[in-house]
């Protein structure tokens, strides 16, 4: 069986993997998804856009500072402020008891 070659160390042949996600996967992702969603509601929408067009959406600087409008120095420092309150927003909802 596939757990059996797993547990000895053995290949386990491709045709064998079940590609789907386990449950725990499944649920793991729902819960990180959740967590990302709140996190980001509460960031102010300008830190927000910036934020996630950045991080998310992998546009550069220069191209934020063209599509929002705004100066480079501004898009540099709104990233600073929202990746900081969104460490910060994790490390919360993280906590052991940690309110959305």
């Amino acid at each position: 069986t596939v757990e059996r070659r797993r547990e000895s160390g053995e290949p386990v042949p491709h045709s064998l993997v079940d590609p789907a996600p386990s449950p725990d996967d499944l649920y793991d992702r729902r819960r990180a998804r959740e967590l990302l969603d709140t996190v980001l509601d509460g960031l102010p929408l300008e830190l927000r856009a910036v934020f996630v067009l950045h991080e998310l959406e992998r546009q550069t600087m220069a191209e934020l500072s063209t599509i929002l409008g705004i100066p480079a120095g501004t898009v540099a420092s709104r990233l600073r402020r929202a990746r900081a309150l969104f460490e910060a927003r994790v490390r919360q909802l993280s906590e052991p008891g940690g309110a959305p």
